[in-house]
This record gives C-alpha cells, structure tokens and sequence, in this order.
C-alpha cells in the first residue's frame, strides 16, 4: 500500500534528519517532504475506498454465515421435530399393536369358552338324550 510506504518513508526521513543543536527538531527538504504528502493525499481515498469495500465484503460474509448458520439450525432443529414426530408415532403404533395383539388374545379366549361352553351343554344334552334312549328303550323291553 502505497500509503504506509510513504508514511514509512516519510518517518525515515524525520529518523534521520540533521538534529538541530540542543533539540529534539530536525532539519528535513520541505519540498520532499511536502511531495510525500501530497502522494498520501492522493492515494488516500483509493486505499480508503479499497479498504472500505473489503469492510463490507467482510460484513457481507459474515451476514451471510450467519444467514446459513440459522438455516442449519433451523433445518436441524426440524429434523429432530420430525424424529421425534416419527419417533412419537411408531411408539403409537407399538402401543395400539400391543392392544389390539391382546385384545385379539381376549376375542380368541373367549371364543374358544364359549366354543367349550356349547360343547359342554351339547354334551350334557346328549347325555340326557341318552339317558332318555335307555329309559325308553329299557321300557320297550318291559
């Protein structure tokens, strides 16, 4: 940068300028000195505006990240709603599984009593029935 190299320079020059006796002053070419100036003058306003657009950018940038940094966290965060949606819903779909399986369990048992129960009472109808057949037949024998 043109700038720091003048003003370097111009340091340099006041460094090692001729000291006045029993002073810190020195002796410098005003004519050189003044043309350093007016190069920083001049160059000045670009590095200015140079310096200014990479602040922007800078800014830019880093609006920017944070844009994307927020997305990331809000895409991540719905990730998670969504497990945890998903997660919700198989724990759902376990529980009604689980009751439908026993109530299932219940039906087929109490199919399967009453089934005995028909039978039991089929039973003892035929027994009766028997019973009836062997009276009647001990009575035809009479």
């Amino acid at each position: 940068m043109i700038v720091y190299e003048r003003l370097a320079y111009l340091e340099k020059m006041i460094a090692e300028g001729k000291k006045l006796p029993l002073s810190e002053k020195v002796i410098i070419d005003k004519t050189e000195a003044l043309e350093i100036f007016k190069e920083i003058k001049t160059a000045l306003p670009d590095e200015l505006k140079q310096a200014k657009w990479i602040s922007d950018e800078r800014k830019k940038i880093i609006v920017n990240a944070h844009m994307e940094a927020d997305q990331i966290i809000n895409d991540a965060k719905e990730k998670v709603n969504e497990h945890e949606i998903t997660k919700m819903a198989e724990e759902h779909a376990e529980k009604l599984l689980a009751a439908a399986r026993e109530e299932a369990a219940e039906i087929r048992d109490g199919s399967r009593k009453y089934a005995d129960s028909l039978l039991t009472d089929i039973q003892d109808k035929l027994v009766e029935i028997n019973e009836i057949i062997d009276r009647s037949r001990d009575q035809l024998k009479e």
